[in-house]
């Protein structure tokens, strides 16, 4: 039976998804699935792109990733998220923008429907209580796969399991540890990874960004 690792919402921490997949590739996993959001908010767009890149990880685009090669998708964020889109368009190397520009918004296969928001819109931000049966089959597959919010959850429904991996590169439910998920048929584990976070939120002083992004790194919020 063949073993899935799901990961999202990376926002170009490096550190966090080395430390990821180190975990990920004592796991016996065939093949590792990105939900979006690439980029955004750390500073280490290039070395992510570049690491997802070079293992053909199966990825879709999410907000962060559209708005550094689509101007209007900025103007939809908060100063933030502006500021760090804006910073990663100044660094991000041309050849890893157009691997960004080349991604669709949703990816289906092997029984697989992943979408960064919601199949009903791209970028909806879809909790664990709002998950119902009629998500769960509305694309027809086994599996339904969100990012976006990067709190983890698992919803089973008969037919159809609705999965978001949590958050690599910026977790927001109180676990400051990097999320990922686990699938090996009716198998699915959400695995936490502790990693070293001073290192990246040094790295991000050092190049300027708003301190806020990386004290949110600290407590899991």
């Amino acid at each position: 039976m063949k073993r899935y690792a799901l990961i999202s919402d990376v926002h170009s921490n490096f550190v966090a998804l080395e430390a990821v997949l180190r975990q990920i590739d004592g796991e016996g996993v065939d093949t590792i699935i990105c939900a979006g959001d690439i980029v955004g908010y750390n500073s280490q767009p290039n070395e992510v792109v570049d690491e997802l890149r070079r293992r053909a990880i199966q990825c879709i685009m999410g907000n962060h990733d559209e708005a550094v090669i689509q101007p209007m998708q900025e103007r939809t964020m908060n100063s933030l998220a502006a500021f760090a889109v804006r910073w990663t368009k100044r660094h991000l190397t041309g050849e890893n923008t157009r691997f960004l520009s080349s991604l669709k918004q949703t990816l289906t296969f092997d029984g697989f429907a992943v979408f960064h928001g919601s199949p009903f819109d791209p970028y909806e931000y879809i909790y664990e209580d709002q998950v119902d049966e009629r998500l769960a089959l509305a694309s027809n597959c086994r599996y339904t796969v969100l990012g976006h919010t990067h709190v983890p959850f698992v919803r089973r429904f008969s037919g159809a399991t609705v999965i978001n991996p949590g958050s690599v590169g910026q977790p927001r439910d109180g676990d400051a540890r990097a999320s990922y998920a686990i699938v090996e048929g009716d198998r699915i584990d959400i695995r936490r990874v502790p990693y070293d976070i001073e290192s990246i939120v040094r790295l991000n002083v050092s190049e300027g960004l708003p301190t806020a992004l990386s004290e949110r790194l600290r407590w899991g919020v």
